[in-house]
């Protein structure tokens, strides 16, 4: 892992297909994106569904490599495989290869455990995310919404800094909104870059520090 004091993308050009878990996935674009992320502030990516806004966050994430331009942690270029050491894509369902190949969930506990943080750095976390006990033992695609506070977690303990959110819409803002909010509280205190693409600010209003809109 890298200690980043800064992510700048410069002149970014992406074509993909964002996808997550459970959610619709979306063919987005966009052109010529620049800006610098810093530890510590969550970001609020503003545009339509299909804008790019997901986009950026997925690739950010590592989750693809099908875009142009500059992407660079500290000054120095980062390629997918570095970006997804560093970074985290939050609420994505895990998958683990087993002994034959096959590849199976863990529970959130095993993958916390699997993590590079102590036990009482852990249990602190898990305290401060609203994870309930009687869930910790379950995959986390069978955990409903508390997934997303579940995934937070885990990227704690795996080490990572950039946490990135697929997009959301009014009505998954909703949903979330309390969860949202917990969850950027503790990634600011840990000193992380939290981003969420989103279709407008309201309801993340209160706890996002920047907001970026896209044309």
């Amino acid at each position: 892992m890298i200690k980043i004091h800064s992510i700048s993308v410069k002149n970014l050009n992406i074509s993909c297909t964002a996808t997550i878990f459970n959610m619709r996935s979306i063919k987005e674009e966009i052109a010529g994106f620049t800006y610098s992320f810093i530890p510590g502030k969550v970001y609020g990516l503003i545009g339509k569904a299909g804008m790019g806004a997901w986009a950026i966050s997925y690739v950010l994430a590592g989750n693809s490599s099908a875009y142009s331009g500059s992407i660079s942690i500290n000054g120095i270029e980062a390629d997918t495989t570095i970006l997804r050491e560093n970074g985290w894509y939050v609420g994505e369902q895990l998958k683990r290869r087993g002994l034959l190949g096959m590849s199976k969930s863990l529970s959130v506990l095993q993958e916390l455990e699997r993590g590079k943080q102590n036990a009482e750095s852990i249990n602190n976390w898990i305290q401060q995310l609203e994870l309930s006990p009687t869930r910790l033992n379950r995959p986390i695609e069978n955990i409903s919404n508390e997934r997303w506070n579940a995934s937070v977690a885990i990227g704690l303990a795996q080490g990572k800094s950039l946490f990135c959110f697929p997009w959301f819409d009014q009505e998954w803002k909703e949903l979330l909104r309390v969860r949202l909010a917990t969850c950027a509280e503790l990634l600011k205190k840990q000193g992380c870059i939290m981003i969420i693409p989103s279709d407008s600010p309201l309801v993340i209003e209160r706890f996002v520090d920047e907001f970026i809109y896209l044309k």
